[in-house]
């Protein structure tokens, strides 16, 4: 009974609306324009909720990449950060202690930062860009980076040829090459700087100053606790002699070559005693072995090898026939 009454009064309901609606009659549509209004507004609300919702996923697209950024950032910086500058080097003549560990030559190696090396006597490195350098008696320096290094006594000579621009750093001055052979020697509270090719900046606490060659003449920079002096020498000053007990030797063939190098290493200027004899000899090669020799032992095998003699003077070195 309950559910058969709750039917008759839904049915009475519906009846009753009917007639309501039936009363009121159909609705008005609304003008066109009226319409396109409220399409137009309704299509700029739904524009804008997309644009918007593509708008955040945009950000949270580049929070992400950014995010990826600063990760990779990082790590790069930290891989950078662990990079210890080095020195790829062939040890050719001498001997050494390196972080108080003995090497003798002939020795390839790989110097890094804050490596400690010491010379009882004179050594020579070569290194892979070309760059020679060479430690005296008792010298002892640190490598401080890929282009300096930190003397703390003796003398250091650097021939860079081209390669590099080197600082050597000292308590007394630092010393910056401009492209140049130069020598650095520190004895007690002394620094002299010594120029055979290019120039070199010498700046201590009395200012900068310009080592360099002047004509057959060489700048040599003397610091010390009065103050900083300039002066002129010879290219070929005693100063230089120990370089070549650290010599390499010589491996060219051509004579003419071979000569000019030799003088290039001595300082001086390289000279036949007339036309006639560099004519005669300007395509003479050399045979044997001169690798390890100082340029004055290479010469004179030069010279016996080939009928020639040479005489040095202070500022050359003369070649002529034997007569």
């Amino acid at each position: 009974m309950s559910d058969s009454r709750h039917t008759d009064n839904e049915q009475a309901a519906d009846a009753e609306l009917e007639q309501i609606l039936n009363a009121a009659g159909p609705r008005p549509q609304p003008p066109q324009q009226v319409s396109q209004r409220a399409y137009d507004s309704l299509k700029s609300e739904w524009s804008s909720l997309v644009a918007e919702k593509k708008q955040r996923r945009r950000r949270r697209l580049l929070s992400v990449a950014a995010s990826i950024g600063v990760l990779v950032g990082s790590v790069w910086m930290f891989n950078v950060q662990q990079q210890v500058p080095t020195w790829e080097v062939a040890v050719t003549s001498g001997s050494f202690e390196l972080n108080s560990t003995r090497y003798d030559a002939p020795q390839e190696m790989t110097l890094a930062e804050g490596d400690y090396l010491y010379s009882q006597e004179p050594v020579r490195f070569e290194r892979t860009d070309g760059a020679d350098l060479r430690l005296g008696y008792a010298t002892a320096l640190s490598i401080a980076n890929g282009t300096q290094v930190n003397l703390q006594q003796g003398s250091v000579y650097i021939d860079t040829k081209g390669t590099t621009d080197f600082l050597v750093r000292t308590p007394i001055a630092d010393v910056r090459d401009i492209g140049t052979r130069f020598m650095v020697s520190l004895e007690s509270s002394t620094l002299q700087v010594a120029v055979r090719e290019g120039a070199a900046e010498v700046t201590s606490e009395f200012g900068a100053q310009i080592a360099k060659v002047d004509g057959a003449k060489a700048q040599v920079v003397t610091v010390d606790n009065t103050g900083q002096t300039l002066q002129l020498e010879s290219l070929a000053d005693s100063r230089w002699e120990w370089i070549h007990a650290a010599s390499a030797g010589y491996q060219s063939r051509s004579l003419t070559a071979l000569v000019n190098q030799i003088g290039h290493d001595l300082g001086k200027t390289v000279r036949f005693a007339d036309h006639g004899v560099e004519v005669s000899v300007a395509n003479e090669q050399v045979d044997g072995d001169l690798r390890n020799m100082s340029p004055r032992q290479a010469l004179e095998i030069i010279t016996r090898s080939t009928g020639l003699v040479w005489r040095e003077a202070q500022e050359e070195i003369i070649l002529d026939f034997q007569r």
